[in-house]
């Protein structure tokens, strides 16, 4: 006859342990993951590239003079002039990648410093991003230097920052409504 100890460890060993069937479920749930993901990735479902909120294509122009500042090319993040401006914006756009054409007209301005550049337009054509309400775009090699303008969209409404190596702007100064 077999002894309660004899019992207990055959009884015992009949069930796993509560750390065995932990892990089990745990690597279950691991498997259902990877094999979800392994059918978004066949059937080309993008879960990390979001498609934008709304179509931005269109003609996109400033309704009041915006301001911005032209730096000093000798001492860094010098605002030589105050500008007002007007923004016309030509923008195409691809799923989240947009391009287009930039076009800044100084309309009156402001000399802050004795000695400063000449006032110049600036012309540009830029490539750029769209990740959820934010539109980010760079200037290409037409535009005499790097020119990023940063939006944030809503509506009809687009309201940034423009920042570059010889321009600049107050946060949120340039605003343009679609046409």
């Amino acid at each position: 006859m077999a002894s309660k100890a004899d019992e207990n460890i055959r009884g015992n060993s009949k069930k796993p342990p509560k750390a065995a069937k932990i892990v089990g479920g745990v690597i279950v749930a691991v498997c259902m993951v990877v094999l979800v993901l392994i059918f978004l990735d066949i059937y080309g479902t993008d879960l990390w590239n979001l498609s934008p909120a709304r179509n931005l294509e269109g003609t996109w122009e400033s309704t009041f003079d915006c301001i911005y500042y032209e730096l000093d090319p000798f001492f860094e993040n010098t605002r030589e002039v105050k500008v007002w401006g007007q923004f016309s914006m030509q923008l195409l756009q691809d799923g989240n990648s947009v391009s287009g054409i930039m076009d800044i007209t100084p309309t009156s301005w402001e000399y802050l410093t004795e000695y400063h550049i000449p006032l110049v337009s600036h012309h540009f054509h830029f490539t750029g991003t769209v990740e959820g309400g934010n539109l980010t775009m760079t200037s290409d090699d037409t535009a005499p230097w790097v020119i990023t303008i940063r939006f944030a969209f809503t509506s009809d409404i687009m309201t940034g920052t423009i920042s570059g190596n010889m321009i600049d702007s107050d946060p949120n100064t340039i605003v343009l409504t679609k046409q």
